[in-house]
């Protein structure tokens, strides 16, 4: 909505020219009603412009958010090197989208709820990101183990840090990585606490993966993945050996926020002779110890 606000804002630019009317013409035997906007130059004129109007909405943000206090139209124009007449249209458009309060008193713009949440919600993923470094650094060094955090992204699970423990052999997995919803252990952790309906395609995706796969395992069927999710809901950690390389095994447990939402996972991963026994248990139990630490930390 803001962005449309903004667009109007600047005047002008959304009447129609001569160019912009359909065109009717008989050529061929055919009725040619294409306007120029769908011709192309003034749909990218169009879109260029947008661009700048937003660039430029968010630079004034930018300005006042580094101003010491609230200041009127006037300063606010003069901090820009922008006509004072243009500066009232964007800032109009910023208050009416809650990113700017104005007081009609004093005439003194300051930033509104709208962009507090904003800087809010960053500073909130700031946190628990910084946080969870923390909490892995500890982890790799306790256990000797890779620790790693992954998060949910547009195609699922992703990796988006990691600690090398003491591992006599790296075990290596890139930041920005895509993680099986059903073949790793922090994939299952997201498989078990989000709702089906936020997995959508990469749980189809997946699905039709493990199916499709040579070895010897039970079908991803409804019932089967009902059987993962009581286990790890159970268990309180997933577990997992590598399907591409099953020398290499992971445990991963869940991070909540203060609505109990799953924010991340925490994973140990190393090769299979780690999590046999007794140091599997170990390995569990500070996993858990730390996911619920952080969990606390995040207000959960």
């Amino acid at each position: 909505m803001l962005f449309f606000k903004l667009f109007a804002a600047r005047g002008g630019e959304s009447k129609k020219t001569r160019r912009d009317e359909p065109r009717i013409a008989r050529r061929k035997g055919t009725l040619n009603t294409t306007s120029g906007a769908a011709r192309g130059r003034p749909r990218k004129h169009a879109d260029s412009q947008g661009n700048k109007t937003l660039l430029m909405g968010l630079q004034i943000l930018r300005t006042i958010a580094g101003m010491e206090a609230p200041d009127t139209l006037t300063g606010i124009s003069k901090r820009l090197g922008m006509l004072p007449g243009r500066a009232h249209r964007y800032l109009t458009a910023l208050v009416q989208a809650s990113f700017l309060e104005l007081d009609h008193a004093s005439g003194h713009y300051a930033l509104g709820l709208g962009a507090v949440e904003l800087g809010a919600a960053a500073t909130r993923n700031l946190d628990a990101t910084r946080l969870a470094g923390e909490v892995i650094s500890g982890l790799a060094e306790r256990t000797g183990l890779v620790a790693q955090i992954s998060v949910w992204g547009s195609n699922g699970p992703t990796v988006i840090r990691e600690e090398q423990g003491r591992l006599e052999t790296a075990l290596r997995t890139h930041a920005g990585t895509n993680l099986s919803l059903l073949a790793t252990a922090s994939g299952r952790v997201f498989l078990t606490y989000m709702a089906f309906g936020e997995l959508g395609q990469p749980l189809d995706r997946d699905v039709a993966d493990w199916n499709a796969g040579r070895a010897k395992r039970p079908k991803a069927t409804p019932a089967f993945i009902e059987r993962l999710r009581a286990e790890v809901r159970h268990n309180e950690v997933a577990f997992a050996v590598g399907i591409r390389n099953p020398a290499v095994a992971a445990l991963a447990a869940p991070v909540f926020d203060r609505n109990r939402r799953l924010v991340m996972a925490l994973t140990l991963i190393g090769l299979i002779a780690s999590f046999e026994g007794a140091a599997r248990k170990r390995a569990a139990q500070d996993l858990k110890s730390s996911a619920l630490r952080l969990s606390r930390m995040l207000g959960a």
